[in-house]
């Protein structure tokens, strides 16, 4: 490997990484922004953000910072947005019917 001069080069690497924490924070804004699901969500941060992450290093991230919940954000959304959205469903109670049992015959 000849060199063509004899200077020096540059000291600093030619592809500059951002830092994990800069990219995490990329991805959890991202997930406020489109409101879309995780599985939307990771085509869009492999192609842009981090191409080696994968599904489950994306919910963990996601989880951390609170925004894994995409029911909760499209509700805290419209609720900013002050739209009135659905009354939450109610849950589902067992009510067993009363059977009637003869009396026995004495």
């Amino acid at each position: 490997m000849s060199r063509e001069s004899c200077e020096d080069l540059a000291h600093h690497p030619h592809t500059l990484h951002a830092p994990i924490a800069v990219k995490k924070a990329i991805a959890v804004e991202l997930r406020h922004l489109m409101l879309s699901p995780l599985d939307d969500l990771l085509p869009v941060v492999r192609e842009f953000i981090n191409p080696d992450v994968s599904r489950v290093v994306l919910n963990r991230c996601l989880l951390r910072h609170g925004v894994s919940n995409q029911h909760k954000l499209q509700a805290k959304a419209q609720a900013d947005a002050g739209v009135i959205g659905l009354p939450p469903s109610k849950t589902f109670r067992f009510c067993a019917r009363r059977h009637q049992v003869p009396a026995p015959d004495a």
